[in-house]
């Protein structure tokens, strides 16, 4: 993806734009509870955190969203999709997330889940 490219080479404001000109592509043809619409979510949550004057509202709620979908498509465990390190990663990132919101509590929930799910 062209966002992704844009924001490795630290071009946040391009990659803002490319990245949500991706979403909403992907939410209307692919529909808003698919997996490429959830990595979608995930980058823009990167790179909404990582602008100038960090958007954190918008990282949380990209993640979580991502995070929704993932969980859709990836578990519960007797689902044949069930992915738990795919799980388990967004989990460690949306605790991430929380950390620099200071909020600590939902942190180590999401860290403890994503422990879990490593363990699997």
């Amino acid at each position: 993806e062209l966002g992704i490219l844009q924001y490795q080479l630290g071009h946040i404001g391009p990659a803002q734009a490319s990245l949500e000109r991706a979403l909403h592509l992907r939410r209307r043809e692919l529909g808003a509870d698919h997996p490429e619409t959830a990595a979608s979510l995930l980058h823009l949550g990167r790179v909404y955190q990582s602008s100038s004057s960090p958007q954190l509202e918008k990282a949380l709620r990209a993640t979580r969203q991502a995070l929704e979908i993932q969980t859709q498509w990836h578990g519960p465990e007797d689902n044949d999709t069930f992915h738990p390190t795919r799980l388990a990663a967004s989990h460690n990132r949306l605790a991430g997330l929380y950390l620099t919101a200071q909020q600590p509590p939902e942190a180590v929930r999401h860290y403890q889940t994503a422990l879990e799910l490593y363990q699997r």
